[in-house]
């Protein structure tokens, strides 16, 4: 019942993103975004990174171990960098997943978050 409730969740945010014109807030800076990172938990820390190419291929380029040493340290990882390359757009459609993420599962993080939380069609 959860997952539906997060497809229909994520769904509805889409067609709202959708809707609204590029221009029409402004991108959040990598540094809010990095705080807005680190204050998820692992599983929701995880369904991000897993849905943004960006960010997965920074983690995927270190094998398993990468993705041991993320879990570990995510927390106080300096993501800034990473998050600084991506275009406005890219950075507004991170703040909304990571939004989504939160509202989807505040308490208790749902196993299944990644598969729900597809990127969009920009690529981000």
């Amino acid at each position: 019942m959860l997952r539906t409730g997060l497809m229909i969740l994520a769904a509805s945010l889409c067609l709202m993103a959708q809707s609204v014109p590029c221009g029409a807030a402004e991108a959040p800076d990598g540094r809010a975004l990095e705080q807005a990172l680190h204050a998820l938990s692992w599983e929701q820390f995880r369904a991000v990174v897993l849905a943004v190419p960006r960010l997965r291929a920074e983690v995927d380029a270190y094998g398993p171990l990468g993705w041991q040493y993320v879990e570990r340290h995510y927390r106080r990882h300096g993501w800034r960098r990473s998050l600084d390359k991506l275009d406005p757009e890219q950075r507004r459609e991170l703040a909304a997943l990571i939004e989504r993420v939160r509202a989807a599962s505040p308490d208790a993080p749902d196993q299944d978050a990644e598969e729900t939380l597809k990127p969009s069609r920009s690529g981000i």
